[in-house]
């Protein structure tokens, strides 16, 4: 098969099996993150990580209840999920697990009361777990539990105490989700597939993030500093996160020890080119930017 060179004419590439995080799976899912509009974020916002104790033998089997979940999510009552973005990543034992921002429509039923307010999409996926498990001979028998499903020998196969969901029904929400997975590239060690990989998914891992919905988009802005502003803001922010651990209601050693070498790299090419992983209001942000252009 041949073609003319020019525009229209080219012959797109194959497409082949998705292996892990790639430079450019990467930049797009930061891309549209930075894309969203989200000052018009309505509804009923959460963000949430989904866990589990072994590892499904294949990524197949693994988006199978990724996707079932999500389904589920959609089909909620009083109004269902209106969007959803999400991030598959890997723990240094191999196993995946999900990250998730999900908005629910007004009057969605989102909570239920045992002693406390426990979060419907978590039962979600504590029951299609334990029920694929079941079907898949991993147990005998599957009995619906608040707490999660155990293997026979008493290991957790999925466990409600393992699983994190915060409200997000504020724009500081949103960006707290922004600033850790806008930021984080194909070097951080939940998505460096040489070495988190499970067993059985070398070939493929399938897709690794993305969104449903109705997302309000609207173009990023962007700032063109000079190369001393720039460094001068970077400073500053990494010297608002340690102030931001520090000043907690508990503070964070584990955060505060990493925002000190957040810059750090022994290639000087690369730490010049960190980006600061820290969430900060567009107000403080943008003040940062005033005074280091004007000093």
């Amino acid at each position: 098969m041949s073609s003319v060179t020019g525009k229209g004419n080219r012959i797109p590439p194959v497409r082949t099996n998705i292996v892990g995080w790639s430079a450019g799976a990467s930049r797009n899912n930061r891309d549209f993150l930075f894309s969203v509009d989200a000052s018009r974020l309505n509804g009923h916002g959460l963000a949430v990580t989904l866990t589990m104790g072994d590892c499904p033998e294949s990524a197949e089997a693994f988006h199978a209840l990724r996707g079932g979940w999500v389904d589920r999510q959609r089909r909620a009552k009083g109004g269902g999920m209106v969007r959803l973005h999400w991030i598959v990543e890997f723990q240094k034992r191999g196993c995946p697990h999900i990250h998730c921002a999900l908005w629910y429509a007004e009057g969605t039923h989102m909570f239920w009361w045992r002693g406390g307010r426990e979060v419907v999409c978590i039962d979600d996926w504590l029951d299609i777990v334990g029920r694929a498990a079941a079907a898949s001979g991993a147990i005998s028998a599957y009995v619906p539990s608040y707490l999660g499903t155990r293997y026979p020998d008493g290991r957790w196969l999925v466990c409600r105490d393992a699983q994190y969901v915060a409200t997000m029904d504020n724009i500081d929400g949103w960006f707290e989700y922004l600033a850790k997975h806008a930021v984080r590239g194909v070097r951080h060690y939940q998505r460096a597939k040489a070495t988190n990989l499970p067993e059985g998914w070398a070939s493929s891992t399938g897709r690794l993030w993305g969104h449903v919905g109705d997302w309000p988009r609207t173009e990023p802005v962007e700032l063109d500093l000079p190369d001393s502003a720039g460094y001068r803001v970077r400073r500053w922010l990494r010297g608002y996160c340690i102030a931001k651990a520090r000043g907690a209601n508990r503070p964070k050693p584990r955060v505060i020890a990493w925002a000190r070498r957040m810059l750090k790299d022994a290639d000087r090419r690369h730490s010049a080119m960190f980006r600061v992983a820290c969430f900060v209001t567009p107000a403080v942000a943008y003040r940062m930017v005033e005074l280091a252009t004007h000093a």
